[in-house]
């Protein structure tokens, strides 16, 4: 009867413990507008397992490894990533799922204005004209 217990023990640790896959899910949003970022990448770190964000910014990516970081890149943003182990707590959503809402910023600068002049123009001939 111990044997038998133990057998079964064994067999439900091996399926609930190991099998579990790992779930995120989330939205990928520009940290200055609030839009939604739509196709970026979203990968585990160190693996081949990507996925693209739908046309309003929503993700969800799956793994059956145990994955320790996730990053979002998109091309003029700056690469975010989160070490799953550092955000279990407070965006758990329960057993290996996740809700982690990537902001990514813009490597571009915004300017306000730009002002040009010819280079065999000097300021002191505009002045005359």
């Amino acid at each position: 009867m111990f044997r038998y217990f133990v057998y079964v023990v064994f067999v439900f640790t091996a399926h609930f413990g190991l099998g579990q896959k790992q779930v995120v899910i989330g939205t990928v949003t520009d940290i200055k507008t609030g839009n939604a970022i739509p196709f970026a990448k979203v990968q585990f770190t160190n693996s081949k397992t990507a996925i693209l964000s739908d046309s309003i910014g929503n993700y969800r990516i799956e793994s059956m490894e145990k994955e320790d970081s996730i990053v979002c890149s998109y091309m003029g943003y700056i690469s975010k990533s989160f070490k799953l182990a550092k955000v279990k707590s407070s965006y758990s959503i329960g057993a290996n799922q996740f809700n982690i809402e990537f902001q990514l910023k813009s490597m571009f600068m915004d300017f306000e204005e730009i002002t040009i002049t010819a280079p065999w123009e000097l300021p002191s001939t505009v002045l005359i004209k």
